[in-house]
């Protein structure tokens, strides 16, 4: 609590102005995009939610990993401390405790290592699923704005629009959602620091 405590406010205020910034920005590109076609930006709105519901679980997730581990992280500071501080250096070695402390170091260690390595794979595969649903649909609206202007039904201006607007939208689309995430991860952590 006294670590952690003070940085998490100001976490959380950094996050609220960033998701304000990033909510216009995006609302901005959405308004252009619609007012030209209505459905590609919906379209790539829509197709960017699957990778980012997926990076909202990882944060989740993670909160909740943190919230798991924080008696066993606990526990293996302690048996760090008492292996390599000063004051306690003499009896460990005067009674012989170092392979049982650093025993109960290892097993700690192992069991908070194992619980991040499960929810590590499970994440990349859900990521990498979800980012290539993501990744076709965006794909796809960029190659309908070509194939439209290839063949006239976009003016070059409006296609040049488009294909300036689809990047920017996607990207800032993805920063708003990312400091969504973080909002809400730091919202977690700190209604554990409660």
């Amino acid at each position: 609590a006294e670590r952690g405590g003070g940085k998490r406010f100001y976490a959380v205020m950094d996050a609220s102005a960033m998701l304000t910034r990033s909510i216009a920005i995006v609302t901005t590109a959405v308004v252009l995009l619609a007012s030209l076609e209505p459905l590609l930006g919906i379209v790539v709105v829509a197709g960017m939610l699957p990778h980012h519901i997926v990076g909202w679980w990882t944060f989740k997730q993670r909160a909740e990993l943190f919230r798991a581990d924080a008696q066993d992280s606990r526990r293996q500071d302690y048996f760090a401390e008492v292996l390599t501080s000063h004051d306690t250096g003499r009896e460990v070695r005067a009674f012989g405790l170092g392979d049982l402390f650093l025993g109960r170091y290892r097993d700690t260690f192992t069991r908070m290592y194992d619980r991040y390595r499960q929810f590590r794979f499970r994440s990349t595969g859900y990521g990498i699923i979800s980012g290539t649903l993501s990744g076709a649909i965006g794909t796809g609206a960029f190659v309908w704005v070509v194939v439209r202007a290839y063949y006239g039904r976009l003016t070059v201006g409006d296609a040049v629009l488009y294909i300036g607007l689809l990047p920017q939208l996607s990207s800032t689309l993805g920063g708003l959602v990312s400091q969504a995430m973080n909002f809400y991860y730091t919202t977690l952590l700190t209604r554990h620091f409660f």
